[in-house]
């Protein structure tokens, strides 16, 4: 038998490693309940006219080329690349995290199913979504993929200014994302904060994961 100091204390770390995703998912479902209730919070409206009338053609052409980064076909082929590159590498761990991309965006589509929120009426450049609206999957994926290449940097690049601009770049790339599809009038900004909280707590249970299995 094993000491009970030491099984205790493994307990207690198992118990730490699945205390934060485990309160952030508490905190996130009234936000989805709410959503599943109300078409739109407040503010949604105005914040989406706002961003809007800010539009010019060069912003069109960008929203619509950063938003088709994180569109379906896109996101899987670079998951996959990554993922091959990750396996060639021999860096197992970052591999399976990424690899982990395809859990939230595939409960992404039960959710929406579920919550049932109708899209807003103000698509632009010819876009008009046949899915429902909360939460956001490009934000979804965004979140976990931006968070991914931001977490796993620390440990595989080892030079600090690539590993710095890479971080960076992914985090303007997430946020871009986001911004794009209330810009695009394809989402409500609080379609695009859920996304990002649900691709925020699968980013914590993955990483979770990995501190809890080393």
């Amino acid at each position: 038998m094993g000491d009970p100091s030491e099984i205790r204390a493994g307990r207690h770390t198992g118990i730490r490693y699945w205390l934060l995703p485990t309160a952030g998912l508490l905190c996130a479902v009234p936000l989805f309940v709410l959503a599943a209730i109300y078409d739109t919070f407040p503010g949604d409206e105005p914040a989406l006219l706002a961003l809007q009338g800010l539009r010019t053609d060069w912003l069109d052409g960008a929203a619509v080329l950063i938003t088709r980064s994180a569109d379906a076909p896109v996101a899987f082929a670079v998951v996959t690349a990554a993922v091959v590159a990750l396996l060639v590498w021999r860096r197992w761990v970052p591999a399976a995290m990424l690899a982990f991309t395809l859990a939230p965006a595939l409960c992404n589509y039960a959710l929406k199913e579920l919550v049932a929120r109708p899209r807003p009426e103000y698509a632009i450049m010819g876009l008009d979504p046949t899915s429902f609206s909360f939460p956001s999957g490009h934000a979804v994926f965004a979140a976990y993929f931006g968070g991914c290449l931001i977490h796993l940097a620390e440990g595989v690049i080892p030079n600090v200014g690539i590993r710095r601009g890479i971080q960076i770049l992914a985090g303007l790339w997430a946020v871009g994302v986001g911004v794009s599809r209330v810009y695009l009038g394809v989402h409500w900004p609080s379609d695009v904060v859920g996304g990002f909280i649900f691709g925020g707590l699968a980013l914590l249970t993955a990483t979770s994961l990995k501190r809890y299995v080393k």
